[in-house]
């Protein structure tokens, strides 16, 4: 047993994981003995099961890197990343497909719009997993209304509202909302019982959309 030994850390992306990885070997030929800390559920949990990483292995963690950093790091996707891991034994897992189907799309090679980092669920949802995108388009918006504007939002997640019920709502709640302010949305699932529980419970709800962002179920 080794009377030296180094304690590593890091974590979050794959970047701040690697380069700790490739000193690895040689410590360990120098005698030492290596601990790594680290995140309960982080990436680095998977990475560091290994102390050697083929070059292979590098592309793939890039990948996986580009997408954590994009999507996982934002914060701005946390429901729609959460409906994706239900589907996968890990999210490593579920970022690698992510970015094979980046790369088979260009993405990488290119600059995307703020709405299209959206759409890419539906489309990989739909081409890879061959999903049911109906409650998935409530969970995508969710998130876009947390985050951007709703006159912004785009059409692949936009829902249709009866007329007089729109206005049978605004009456209902003039006296405490100026409908200046916000904006009634309506959803085909309990985004609240999806966001306590995780469950998806068809129902139609509406919520009340800030322009601040801010949502309120009605």
């Amino acid at each position: 047993m080794s009377k030296y030994k180094i304690i590593m850390t890091g974590g979050g992306t794959a970047g701040h994981v690697t380069p700790n990885l490739a000193l690895v070997p040689r410590l360990k030929e120098e005698g030492f003995d290596i601990k790594y800390i680290g995140s309960k559920d982080g990436i680095e949990k998977e990475i560091i099961k290994t102390d050697k990483v083929s070059y292979k292995e590098m592309i793939r963690l890039k990948k996986v890197e580009e997408m954590v950093d994009k999507y996982y790091n934002s914060q701005k996707f946390n429901n729609t990343l959460k409906f994706f891991y239900e589907k996968y034994e890990t999210p490593f897992d579920f970022f690698y497909d992510l970015g094979n189907f980046f790369e088979a799309r260009g993405y990488f090679n290119r600059n995307i719009g703020n709405t299209e980092y959206y759409k890419v669920f539906l489309d990989f949802n739909m081409e890879i997993l061959k999903g049911d995108e109906s409650y998935l388009k409530d969970i995508i918006k969710y998130d876009y209304l947390s985050f951007n504007k709703r006159r912004g939002m785009p059409d692949f997640i936009k829902s249709n509202i009866d007329k007089q019920l729109e206005l049978q709502i605004k009456d209902e709640l003039r006296e405490r909302y100026s409908f200046k302010d916000y904006q009634i949305e309506k959803f085909d699932i309990d985004m609240s019982e999806y966001l306590n529980t995780g469950k998806i419970i068809k129902k139609e709800c509406f919520y009340l959309v800030g322009n601040n962002c801010e949502i309120i179920k009605i």
